[in-house]
């Protein structure tokens, strides 16, 4: 006579099964327990079972909780760090352009100013010589102000998505659940 016994877990998936012969003497090889594996489950999975999430112990929780606050900071940080840098770059962007404006504009000026030795025309050009530069400047100046605004959005709808993720981890942690991964931060966003 043979008996089968089977390991399950709890989706239904037969693991191990154990093999015993009742017939085999103690001292013949064939009576110690062979592992077998099963061709097909041996329990259907149902349906009507809950699926059985591992759950956290306090410590692992406040493991989990401290990673997660670090993750956090860390993302921010990353935010901060490229919009220095493109702040960075927008300014060294924008004082190459005035260089090659003001190059241009002298070359423009001099030119003028061997065609028209003498006269009114002179005092007219330098006054709008100097009101397109005040008008180039403020472009710039307003260029910066608008990129400064855009990098303030970005931040306050991040630090209002960090919130909401803090919440539903917070919410998952207090259920003593693993919380999904999509709430961690996702390298290079």
């Amino acid at each position: 006579m043979k008996r089968f016994y089977s390991i399950v877990i709890a989706s239904g998936i037969v693991l191990i099964g154990i093999e015993l012969s009742a017939y085999a003497s103690k001292g013949s090889p064939s009576a110690k327990p062979s592992v077998v594996a099963s061709p097909a489950p041996l329990v259907s999975p149902s349906p009507s079972l809950p699926k059985v999430l591992p759950s956290l112990t306090p410590l692992q929780s406040k493991q989990l909780s401290k990673e997660f606050a670090q993750a956090l900071r860390t993302e921010l940080r990353a935010l901060e760090h490229r919009h220095k840098f493109e702040l960075t770059e927008l300014r060294a962007s924008q004082a190459a352009r005035l260089k090659e404006w003001q190059r241009n504009a002298n070359e423009e000026r001099r030119k003028f100013f061997t065609e028209h030795p003498r006269g009114p025309d002179r005092r007219a050009y330098v006054q709008d010589l100097m009101a397109r530069r005040k008008a180039f400047k403020t472009m710039m100046k307003d260029e910066e102000k608008r990129r400064l605004q855009e990098q303030t959005v970005r931040y306050q709808a991040l630090k209002n998505d960090q919130l909401a993720r803090q919440k539903e981890f917070d919410q998952a942690i207090k259920n003593k659940e693993v919380p999904p991964n999509r709430l961690w931060p996702q390298p290079g966003h």
